[in-house]
């Protein structure tokens, strides 16, 4: 019985397949990169919104004064619905 010959792959199928990794593993690098900057410059525009948004909600509280109406606060609600009123989006 005669042995089957290997098939080897050709030196062009080896480069091809060695490149085609090393960009696919690039291409995988880059992606995470870009999600991990991405993803801390939301997480800081989120905390300083927040920030903002609890330092407006302590002013009111201190002053304890509605700006529609520049007279004090009556209710609790009423302080809770102008703190909780959409604000213009920042850039």
């Amino acid at each position: 019985m005669t042995k089957a010959p290997e098939r080897r792959w050709s030196i062009r199928a080896r480069v091809l397949t060695g490149m085609l990794l090393l960009v696919g593993l690039a291409l995988v690098a880059a992606g995470a990169a870009s999600f991990a900057v991405q993803r801390h410059e939301l997480n800081e525009r989120l905390d300083e919104s927040l920030s903002r948004s609890v330092k407006e909600f302590g002013v009111l509280t201190e002053t304890g004064v509605d700006p529609r109406t520049m007279k004090r606060f009556e209710h609790a609600e009423d302080l809770l619905y102008i703190a909780m009123q959409p604000h213009p989006p920042l850039p």
